[in-house]
């Protein structure tokens, strides 16, 4: 199973005195100062762009955010409360509505990850020098503060829920000292706390629920664990052969061991299991072999998701205390000669009613004289297996790419999401070192330029 791994360097810093993003004092006491057209319509006739929505930035027109020449401005507090999108352009945090109007926040192009905090209030950011990785909270409209420094976080999937931020928005977890530490920011307290662990965090920690985290280590046998802990540092259980966490409020779902990579095809994890915090159990749910690629539930529920397993995508949903797993979609195999399988990417919709999904279509096999060619549809999924396709051919792929010269951006980067009202798919085109926003209607249309030179949108969420 190949691994998006996320990882920041993070020392507790200069007092932060933004109202709910601030830096803490330790104990009490203060810290030292530490080249294809990218997506072509599957119909013959574009439709209308939907009513109230706005039109996408032309990068012709006066006043479009330039990446180069654009000054350092807060955001006018008439836009500080609105739904906004943050982007990463050429390696600086910018603060965008969705009609194209943008800010730049930072100028010092190694920003590397955007975390909103759950209640929208602010985000936290985290800018990479040299092999130290400063983490800094923003509230829209006013200036970066810094928080702390010289920490990890690991991040087992895109965009991973209860990172950093507990549930309610009063706390921040992360590890320090190579992962030996746990460290917890009581933001309400004011007040900083650390706790020297067993065995050194491998992914996360993520919060499940206001009080408990969750992480994954290595035994002194260097058999894979997840261990349950309380934010007071109390060790709660811990589970052998497991890693890989996905949590939801109150639960995780986690691959389940051991680890298998002999024989023709390796068959990975040997299945899934549901952790749950009020239980203190590890319930198995899916007896069969995975080498899942990426996985998201549907909702905060977490009695439904979606699993990216080789070349399907299979549907699990929770009936009487059983999970039963569907078929939604299946598509050819893309050779990687590697034991890592290139990712299924899919977005759930935010109704948690169908799903997007990057469906690879193959038109030269492995052994013909040109090598594997193919490409890959956009394609809308709902719970029953229907699908349509949206968009034909957004990427394309032929024998011999390179990380540096392919013409799609889909190395074990999520390429796309929606937007919060539903109507939009946003997604990257362009090569793995610079990529172009393009958007396209839910219901079908031409997909057009949104922004240039810029990453994903993560959406301000709204309480």
């Amino acid at each position: 199973m190949r691994k998006c791994l996320l990882i920041w360097v993070l020392v507790l810093s200069l007092t932060v005195a933004v109202l709910g993003c601030q830096s803490p004092t330790a104990d009490g006491e203060p810290d030292p100062v530490a080249s294809n057209e990218p997506g072509t319509p599957d119909t013959e006739t574009d439709p209308p762009a939907p009513d109230g929505e706005p039109d996408p930035v032309d990068p012709n027109e006066p006043g479009t955010p330039d990446t180069e020449t654009d000054p350092l401005t807060a955001v006018p507090q008439e836009f500080a409360e609105q739904n906004l999108m943050a982007v990463i352009r050429q390696g600086d945090l910018w603060l965008m509505t969705e009609g194209g109007q943008g800010w730049r926040q930072t100028d010092s192009g190694n920003v590397a990850d955007i975390i909103w905090r759950p209640d929208g209030h602010c985000l936290a950011y985290t800018v990479q020098d040299g092999k130290a990785t400063d983490l800094y909270c923003l509230v829209p409209g006013l200036s970066p503060v810094p928080v702390d420094q010289d920490i990890q976080l690991i991040a087992e999937w895109p965009n991973t829920p209860g990172m950093l931020w507990s549930p309610e928005s009063t706390q921040l977890a992360y590890s320090a000292e190579g992962g030996n530490k746990l460290c917890v920011i009581d933001q309400i307290a004011d007040v900083r706390h650390s706790y020297t662990l067993d065995n050194p965090i491998r992914q996360g920690p993520f919060w499940l629920t206001e009080d408990v985290l969750i992480y994954t280590t290595r035994q002194n046998n260097n058999i894979p664990a997840t261990v349950l802990i309380e934010a007071e540092g109390k060790e709660i259980t811990v589970w052998d052969h497991t890693t890989a966490p996905f949590p939801r409020p109150g639960k995780a779902l986690v691959a389940t061991g051991p680890f298998n990579l002999e024989g023709p095809i390796a068959s990975g994890w040997s299945g899934l299991a549901l952790i749950s915090v009020e239980k203190e159990s590890k319930t198995p749910i899916y007896d069969q072999p995975v080498r899942f690629n990426y996985l998201e539930f549907a909702d905060n529920a977490g009695n439904t998701f979606a699993l990216a397993n080789w070349k399907e995508l299979l549907l699990l949903e929770e009936t009487a205390g059983n999970f039963t797993a569907t078929q939604l979609l299946s598509q050819d195999m893309l050779v990687t000669y590697s034991e890592f399988a290139y990712p299924l990417w899919f977005a759930w919709a935010p109704d948690g009613q169908s799903l997007a999904a990057l469906e690879f279509i193959e038109t030269k096999a492995e052994d013909s004289p040109d090598g594997q060619e193919g490409y890959w549809d956009m394609v809308i999924v709902d719970r029953a297996g229907n699908s349509t396709t949206l968009l034909n051919k957004i990427y394309t792929f032929s024998d011999g790419f390179s990380y540096g010269e392919t013409e799609n951006p889909l190395n074990f980067t999520a390429p796309m999401n929606w937007s919060p009202s539903g109507k939009y798919l946003y997604y990257i085109s362009g090569s793995r070192d610079a990529t172009d926003l393009w958007r396209v209607s839910a219901g079908g249309g031409k997909a057009e330029l949104f922004l240039e030179n810029s990453s994903l949108p993560l959406f301000r969420p709204q309480p």
